[in-house]
Parts: structure tokens; C-alpha cells; sequence
């Protein structure tokens, strides 16, 4: 193989332009903002069969198949209950079937809600309702009964955030000093 000699001169400057140009600083990218859906980790938040509040396993499955599981947000001392394994559903494994054949993550819907209702608690169902939850949604695999519990959950979440958040810390730091 033979070279030229102009080819190899101009990728030899190249190179040392390379090498002489200071470094470009690099700058961390902008971090994106986090959505509602996305500030929530569906994978610890379950349904349990027959139970309408939210909740999380506390311990391991026993030789029965029955897990310890807490209301989501509960207060001390609240709900703890045994469940089935069999009964029990974590939110992050629900995907809802759109017009077009995709699916779409309950982060998504949860997203959409919130930026349509924001804080509103007193959200009615309504079909238009289902529209903004799941745009173009799969009419014969959504049903109104999935949004209604889609709708619970969603109230249920934001209320207890809403609930947590009025609670003072400076209330929790004084009960605590006063044992």
C-alpha cells in the first residue's frame, strides 16, 4: 500500500491541532425535572385483591405464601395485613394498550392526570376523563372500570402526599424530645 506523502503530512497536522486545542469544559447536562409519575416507585406499591387502599410488603413471603404488607402512607400503628402472594400486584407491572398496538406505563398516566388536574382532589369519572388518563386508549381493552381504579389510586397517592406533607416537622422533633 502506498501513501501520500500530502495525506499523511495534513493528518499529521491534524493530530497536533488536536492534541495543542485545550480541552472544551465539560458541562453536566441539564437534569430533567422530575414528573409526578416518575417521583413515585410503583415497583413497592401493591394492590391487594379485595382491599381498597394501596400497599407495601414489610417482610418476606412465608412457607404459606403470605406476605406482611402496610398501608401506603398509613399512620403509625395503621393497617398491616397478610396477603396471598397470588392476591397481591405491584402498580409498576400495569401497561395499558393503545389504538395503535403500543402500551403505555402507569407513570405516564399518572403524568397526564397531574398535568391536566394538578392538586384537584374532587376529579369525577367521566369517558373524557379515561381520554385524558390514556390518549387514544384500546376501547376494548381499557374499560371504565380500570380507569375508576386508576382514578382511586391516583387520588388515594396524592391525598396521602397532600396529608404527609401538612404534617409539621417541627412537631414530630418536639414529640420525640418530650419521651
Amino acid at each position: 500500500m502506498s501513501y501520500n506523502s500530502t495525506e499523511e503530512s495534513t493528518s499529521k497536522e491534524l493530530l497536533e491541532l488536536i492534541k495543542n486545542q485545550p480541552a472544551e469544559p465539560v458541562t453536566p447536562e441539564k437534569e430533567k425535572e422530575e414528573t409526578f409519575g416518575q417521583s413515585i416507585n410503583f415497583k413497592h406499591l401493591f394492590r391487594v385483591k379485595g382491599k381498597k387502599p394501596l400497599f407495601f410488603p414489610i417482610g418476606h413471603t412465608s412457607k404459606s405464601g403470605l406476605v406482611p404488607m402496610y398501608e401506603f402512607l398509613g399512620a403509625p400503628g395503621g393497617k398491616t395485613i397478610w396477603a396471598h402472594f397470588s392476591d397481591v400486584q405491584s402498580l409498576d407491572e400495569f401497561r395499558f394498550h393503545l389504538d395503535d398496538g403500543q402500551k403505555i406505563e402507569i407513570t405516564q398516566v399518572f403524568d397526564n392526570l397531574n398535568n391536566h388536574y394538578g392538586e384537584n382532589l374532587e376529579i369525577k369519572f367521566s369517558h373524557e376523563l379515561m381520554q385524558i388518563m390514556i390518549p387514544d386508549y384500546h376501547q376494548e381493552l381499557f374499560k371504565p372500570y380500570n380507569a375508576e381504579k386508576i382514578l382511586n389510586w391516583y387520588l388515594e397517592i396524592r391525598e396521602k402526599i397532600k396529608l404527609n406533607s401538612a404534617i409539621p416537622k417541627e412537631t414530630e422533633k418536639t414529640s420525640t424530645h418530650e419521651k
